[in-house]
């Protein structure tokens, strides 16, 4: 965010709201290589999410916002002279981690897309992270992956560490896989972008499916997706990165290294909202309610396919590790928050569906959700 007159500018990541097809006319492709199913012809970027910059009044109303072509994880920005410098940290090898908008005196350029008056590719191994102007107004380039700080229009390195052996995965992960979206763009961090999708398998029953976080033992959640389909990650990689982003292939040596790397991240934990007493009561609680029946192991998940009642399909149990620092929850975004997930009735068919809640008192249940909160 940052201040221009009398308004605010706003970098952020839209979605599109177009169905995404994942299955041709006839319930499959002919074709031996599908279109990726992340591209979308609807959005000006060709992808299914944008980077946007958007201007907002002091009153904080929307007035006018325009997606940045080429940008495919925007993760900071500048206002400088007459332009906006955005930094990407999605630029594939030999791709802009540096794009200029503008000019910002004529604003009526915020508004449908743009694409940027000029680009610059950083001579460093990490990924754009931040961007800022020094006193002598020139841009400088903080790189993450390893670290770096580069004044942009000269190259000059200020700082510059070595690359190690994460580096060539970090930037798999936030690079441009092929259509504009990288793994990044959905899990930012490792975690999970919030957003329920639409995916069109059968046109009469489209599916609602929430982003899946990555972050939190992810080598030991097999088998992946909400349908439990992908046994491994080499299945993942080749379902995800290839098929739906437009990725080349990626050899099993770099797919356990980028495992292995998401595997040592860490989940976000909400911070402890209740006494101790309290949480130690969620806790017998969780296993009154029968809750580890589903929710178990060290990472709160038995990896099978069961159905909570609502809505008739069945889906993966899904891991509880930093469910409680996330919003529209189950596999369909059905609850708002935690919170909204223990209300009897509101996304399960009946009370005992999803975990047994008839014989929790009302302050059980409270005290329920304050345990989940800490895992």
């Amino acid at each position: 965010m940052r201040s221009f007159g009398d308004d605010v500018l706003v970098l952020r990541q839209q979605r599109s709201t177009t169905p995404i097809e994942i299955t041709g006319e006839d319930g499959g492709f002919e074709a031996e290589e599908p279109p990726p199913y992340y591209s979308s012809e609807s959005a000006c970027s060709g992808t299914i999410v944008d980077t946007v910059l958007t201007a907002l009044s002091g009153t904080m109303n929307i007035q006018l916002e325009t997606v940045l072509r080429e940008v495919t994880v925007g993760v900071d920005f500048v206002v400088t002279g007459d332009e906006v410098v955005v930094a990407n940290a999605g630029a594939s090898d030999g791709g802009p981690g540096l794009l200029r908008y503008g000019p910002l005196s004529d604003f009526s350029w915020i508004d449908g897309c743009r694409s940027p008056n000029q680009t610059h590719v950083l001579a460093t191994d990490g990924r754009a992270s931040a961007v800022a102007v020094d006193v002598d107004g020139a841009v400088v380039v903080q790189s993450a992956a390893p670290l770096s700080i580069v004044r942009a229009e000269t190259d000059g390195a200020v700082l510059s560490v070595p690359a190690d052996e994460t580096t060539d995965v970090v930037r798999l992960f936030h690079a441009d896989a092929g259509v504009g979206v990288a793994c990044a763009s959905c899990h930012p961090e490792g975690l999970d972008d919030g957003h329920v999708w639409t995916f069109v398998v059968d046109p009469t029953e489209p599916l609602l499916r929430r982003t899946m976080p990555l972050a939190g033992g992810i080598l030991q959640r097999e088998p992946y997706h909400w349908d439990a389909a992908l046994e491994s990650p080499d299945a993942l990689m080749a379902d995800t990165f290839v098929s739906r982003m437009g990725g080349g292939p990626i050899d099993a040596e770099t797919t356990t290294a980028l495992f292995d790397w998401l595997d040592g991240l860490r989940h976000p934990r909400a911070h402890p909202a209740a006494p101790e007493s309290t949480i130690a009561i969620g806790e017998t609680a969780f296993a009154t309610a029968a809750c580890a029946t589903c929710h178990s192991g060290p990472v709160f998940t038995n990896n099978t396919v069961t159905s909570i009642g609502r809505p008739a399909e069945s889906v993966k149990v899904p891991s509880l590790l930093g469910v409680g620092v996330r919003n529209d929850l189950l596999h369909d975004g059905c609850a708002d928050d935690l919170h909204d997930r223990f209300e009897p009735w509101e996304c399960d068919s009946g009370s005992s569906n999803h975990g047994d809640l008839t014989s929790l008192t009302a302050e059980e249940i409270a005290a329920l959700e304050a345990y989940v909160r800490t895992l």
